[in-house]
């Protein structure tokens, strides 16, 4: 693969991302570390982009290197930096989600659990 300039420009410096360009297109890669993201967290904002983009993932030393490429070149262009800055929202997005549900859970639980048995009471009563 050929670098795009130098791979330290895209969003300002940061380190493991990198925009490159192959026989197949321009691509993103990001590498996400597995002491700030869990896999199950890059699984599910992967899934998100796979509308749009083919996901190709692999191990890293430092956790799972990403690789996102247009599905279709051809229909829009889009500024591979926000791209990758697009992907690490919605990681951090979808990381939020996970604590707020490990926090609230069970009160969720008890209140789903509530309405339908304030539910099944009512259809009890009127018959």
């Amino acid at each position: 693969m050929q670098q795009i300039n130098d791979p330290n420009w895209v969003l300002g410096n940061v380190e493991g991302l990198s925009v490159t360009m192959d026989e197949l297109g321009q691509c993103v890669t990001i590498v996400i570390h597995d002491e700030i993201f869990d896999i199950a967290t890059v699984f599910k904002t992967a899934y998100w982009f796979s509308d749009n983009y083919y996901i190709f993932m692999k191990p890293h030393k430092f956790g799972l290197e990403v690789e996102l490429r247009l599905k279709d070149p051809g229909l829009k262009k889009t500024d591979p930096t926000i791209v990758a800055g697009e992907f690490m929202n919605a990681l951090l997005d979808q990381r939020v989600r996970q604590i707020v549900h490990a926090e609230t859970g069970e009160i969720r639980a008890r209140l789903v659990q509530k309405a339908f048995f304030e539910g099944r009471k009512r259809t009890i009563v009127q018959s």
